[in-house]
């Protein structure tokens, strides 16, 4: 009798926990995985315990546009302070929006405001991303594809005169002078 008894609670444990991660319709919603086609891209980074944003019952990370946006642009168009830009994951949106007020809406292109007038598959909200998280695209690079063994743009500045870059067949990030063409790949958060 004890032995049916454990195997009724057990079983009730067993139900409630995947009953737990399903939907109102009683179906359990997909997790994603790096490399998976989502909402306009391609997951890059999937947040984890201590990422800010990070939700335990809501997955978050880093969606890579499929392709680059730009193979030779320019950091910024005028060598002017930005200050206040950040290394850290999910800082790359707010450094974007900083870098456009400072530059400015004008006709030469630089990395940043291709990022931010990107639009794909509806979504608007694109970035150029943060050190850190251009750092979590090359870790990814192989599940996401779409990458030139090339050095990219980060949003963060070093200085007035330098911003952070790093190389897709290396690794290697270094800060480098601003006027230097580099490639450019938008991300957004989901």
């Amino acid at each position: 009798m004890k032995n049916l008894f454990n195997l009724f609670k057990n079983s009730i444990l067993v139900l409630s926990f995947l009953f737990a991660g399903c939907n109102k319709s009683g179906v359990s919603p997909k997790l994603l995985a790096i490399g998976d086609k989502h909402q306009g891209g391609i997951v890059a980074y999937l947040l984890l315990t201590g990422d800010p944003g990070f939700d335990a019952k809501t997955q978050h990370g880093l969606i890579a546009a499929p392709t680059d946006q730009g193979t030779n642009v320019e950091w910024s168009i005028f060598s002017v302070e930005i200050g206040g830009t950040l290394a850290a994951l999910g800082t790359g949106n707010a450094n974007t929006d900083k870098i456009v007020k400072n530059q400015g809406e004008k006709d030469r292109i630089y990395a940043a405001k291709l990022c931010s007038d990107f639009t794909l598959s509806g979504y608007s909200d694109w970035y150029l991303p943060s050190k850190d998280e251009l750092d979590k695209l090359y870790e990814s690079k192989d599940k996401i594809g779409g990458f030139a063994m090339e050095r990219y743009w980060s949003s963060t500045e070093e200085s007035t005169n330098t911003a952070w870059r790093e190389d897709m067949a290396l690794g290697n990030k270094s800060a480098n002078t601003r006027s230097s063409r580099y490639y450019v790949r938008a991300i957004r958060s989901f």
